[in-house]
């Protein structure tokens, strides 16, 4: 349930979950509709504050979801990308421990998912992407 509930657009939440996510988290409609939009997406889960967790809670999220669907693991060292095994999916595209820690974004980071290879839109879709999501279409655009 949680999971759909990050793919509906803001005007569908209910006003609880509307709260949770203004009162905890911060999102607005545009930051809502806009993944990625929102400095908060960019921490793993382990590293928001309290109130923060109890929002995404709140939401009926939990760890694995956040990490995956909404922060993409790109909150974690790269250690803990080998560790949990997301690295293949990451060096298939273009990531290595290095880039990683040092920023250095590679060519993919600016390619929309038609450009990719099957093999690196298989990794993505490993990292919790799809077509929409990695394009940056806003979610009411979803599935146009």
């Amino acid at each position: 349930a949680a999971l759909v509930l990050f793919q509906l657009k803001w005007a569908l939440l209910s006003d609880l979950d509307m709260g949770y996510a203004t009162d905890s988290l911060g999102y607005d409609r545009s930051a809502w509709n806009n993944p990625g939009s929102l400095d908060i997406e960019a921490w793993a889960y382990h590293d928001l504050y309290d109130d923060e967790t109890a929002g995404v809670e709140g939401l009926g999220i939990d760890d694995e979801m956040w990490d995956c669907h909404v922060n993409h693991y790109f909150g974690y060292w790269w250690e803990d990308i080998d560790y949990y095994g997301y690295a293949p999916y990451f060096s298939a595209l273009g990531w290595g421990a290095d880039s990683w820690e040092d920023g250095e974004h590679p060519d993919t980071e600016d390619l929309y998912w038609d450009e990719l290879t099957p093999q690196q839109q298989a990794a993505a879709t490993q990292i919790c992407y799809h077509k929409d999501l990695w394009d940056e279409i806003p979610i009411p655009k979803w599935g146009d």
